[in-house]
Formats: structure tokens, C-alpha cells, sequence
């Protein structure tokens, strides 16, 4: 039986003034993300990718169109969404338990002192940081305090994980390891996951649907691709698989303007 969406954009559209008269960065986007899919959207800069993502956090309006989350409409920020940026944004004068605290704060009401902090031990645990949450964020190496802000975004529980390009400031090896943390951190309870990357292998290793944008301005969604390896996985097994490469050149060929694949993708 196949997923109930979780999140629905419909004819979403965001323009801003300019001198030159409305700038339109995205217009016509369509998009149901299922309950516990994991869907990256992936294009050149400048195509509005990050827009639609503010929006879905409820940080930017829409000037067309809306986003459904849960059967509500999104209006603002709230905590059915966690959200982790390129950067942590670490409050630098609290040590990383507290960080991950201020989500638990938020969701723990009821909750004794005592056992808000051992959830944020917890959840930092599950990040590789046990012992870790008495030091501050200058203390911390940059895959650290990426580990903290995803900590703090999975402390709130959210019904939707909201990534742009979280690894993308990192270092080739821990970038590959946290995400390989993060797919076995979501396996569990298949945790919802919409994500902005520029990351062609990182879409495929992470992705149930690889969303593509068309350049912009006025940019929508040009195709969208299933991505056909099963879970739990694995890096090498899906470097091996035979479809890899053909898909990967399809990504890339999307994106260059060329087209290589005959089957396996929908603009639905």
C-alpha cells in the first residue's frame, strides 16, 4: 500500500519586486512528499531550490500557491519541522548539551530537568558526541557541530527533516560519514526528509525521488527521478548496483540541458 503524502506543494510560487519589474524565482511547483520518503531536490544555483525550502520551514511566504504539512497549511515556523542549514548555527555561548536542549525544551513540557538533559545526552549519543556536550561550539571541529545541529533538529521529533546542503561545508570523508549516520539514524522510524543538494552522488546514495529544477529564473520542477535502491543501504552495494552510473548520467545530463535516460523517471 503506498505512503499517505506528508507534505504537499501546490503551485507554489515565490516572485520579489525588482527594478526591472517581478522577478520570479520559482513558479508552478507540484510536489507530494510521502510519509517516510526521503526526497532531495537538486539543481543549478539560483534555481530556487533554497526558496522552496524556506518556505516549507514557514521562514519565507509564498506569493503563489501553499505548502500542506500534516493536513495543516504551513503559516511560520514551528516544531513539526526540524531544520539543519549548511552551517550549525550553534548558539556559541552554550555548550553543545544545551544546544540540543533548547529543542528538547521546546517539545518537553512536563518533563523534569533531569530528564531533559539525559535526552539531549541521548540524542547526541546517537550523533557520535557522547561525552561531548560540556564543550562549546569553538571547541568543536565543523563535522562536529554538524553532528550537534542534527542532534537539535531530531530532539524536536519532527513529522519532516528540512536539509540544505548540510554536508556541503565538510570535508569529502566526514561528509560521507555523516551521511552514512544519517541514513542509519532515519532507518528505524523512516523519518520524512525533504533536502536541498548540489551533490549528484549524494542525491543518489540518500534519495527515495530525486526532484530536478530547471534553471533560472521562473524555475519548476523539470523531471522527477525514483531512485531504485532499497533499504537499509549501503555505499558499496549501491555503487555496484548496475543502474547507478546510467542514473548518475542522467542527473548530470539533466542538468548540462542533454537527456540520456528513456525510462525510470515522471514529471509527476
Amino acid at each position: 500500500m503506498e505512503a499517505q503524502a506528508l507534505l504537499e506543494l501546490t503551485q507554489l510560487g515565490k516572485t520579489y519586486p525588482s527594478p526591472n519589474g517581478p522577478a520570479v524565482i520559482v513558479r508552478d511547483v507540484n510536489l507530494c512528499v510521502r510519509s517516510g520518503e526521503f526526497v532531495c531536490i537538486i539543481g543549478h544555483s539560483g534555481c530556487g531550490k533554497s526558496t522552496i525550502l524556506s518556505i516549507v520551514m514557514g521562514l519565507n511566504e509564498p506569493t503563489q500557491g501553499g505548502a500542506i504539512l500534516a493536513g495543516r497549511e504551513i503559516g511560520g515556523p514551528g516544531t513539526d519541522r526540524g531544520v539543519v542549514f549548511q552551517s550549525a548555527c550553534l548558539l556559541p555561548w552554550l555548550d553543545a548539551r544545551t544546544n540540543v536542549r533548547i529543542a528538547v525544551d521546546q517539545v518537553g513540557d512536563g518533563l523534569r530537568s533531569a530528564e531533559r538533559r539525559r535526552r539531549a545526552d541521548r540524542y547526541l549519543e546517537l550523533l557520535g558526541l557522547g561525552g561531548e556536550g560540556d564543550r562549546y561550539p569553538a571547541e568543536l571541529s565543523a563535522g562536529m557541530r554538524q553532528r550537534v545541529g542534527i542532534a537539535r533538529a531530531l530532539a524536536l521529533d519532527p513529522e519532516v527533516l528540512l536539509l540544505d546542503e548540510p554536508f556541503s561545508l565538510l570535508d569529502a570523508l566526514t561528509r560521507m560519514e555523516l551521511q552514512d549516520q544519517l541514513l542509519a539514524l532515519l532507518e528505524p522510524g523512516r523519518k520524512t526528509v525533504l533536502m536541498v543538494t548540489h551533490d549528484v552522488d549524494e542525491a543518489l546514495y540518500l534519495a527515495d525521488r530525486i526532484v530536478m529544477m530547471t534553471s533560472g529564473p521562473a524555475a519548476t520542477i523539470g523531471e522527477i527521478l525514483e531512485v531504485p535502491f532499497g533499504r537499509p543501504r549501503r555505499r558499496a552495494e549501491v555503487l555496484d548496483h548496475p543502474d547507478y552510473y546510467r542514473l548518475r548520467d542522467h542527473v548530470i545530463g539533466f542538468l548540462e540541458g542533454r537527456s540520456s535516460l528513456g525510462d525510470g523517471s515522471t514529471n509527476e
